[in-house]
């Protein structure tokens, strides 16, 4: 290798050097406003108004997250944001086994002969 022209800045031109700086600063704006952005957490609350036991995984984002045993009369509630996909899976399910719940809504599980099914809680 000869020696360096004075002034070339190393590996790259400095016309290079601007447009490469004029694609990231936007991006990474762009990554600190959308972390800034996150909206609240908002509750799902689900209550077992069957007569037995029900077990059910939550599943958020296709990932299972929690695996409850709700007694009968008891009910379970956490805080999920509401850009998530929330999937309640339930063994011994009425019509199929998969329900797709709201961050922010009550359901109830309620028995449906011998099955478990579940309804949307009226509202407070």
């Amino acid at each position: 290798m000869g020696p360096r022209r004075p002034g070339s800045g190393g590996l790259m031109s400095k016309p290079h050097r601007l447009r490469l700086a004029a694609l990231i600063v936007p991006m990474s704006l762009a990554g600190t406003m959308a972390g800034a952005a996150a909206p609240e957490k908002q509750t799902v609350q689900v209550a077992n108004a069957s007569p037995r036991i029900v077990v059910c995984g939550v599943v958020v984002d296709s990932k299972l997250r929690t695996l409850l045993k709700i007694r009968p009369g008891k009910a379970w509630a956490d805080a999920y944001d509401v850009r998530q996909t929330l999937q309640l899976v339930c063994e011994r399910a009425a019509k199929g086994a998969v329900w797709r719940v709201k961050p922010g809504s009550s359901y109830r599980l309620v028995d449906a002969g011998g099955k478990v099914d579940i309804a949307e809680a009226a509202a407070e």
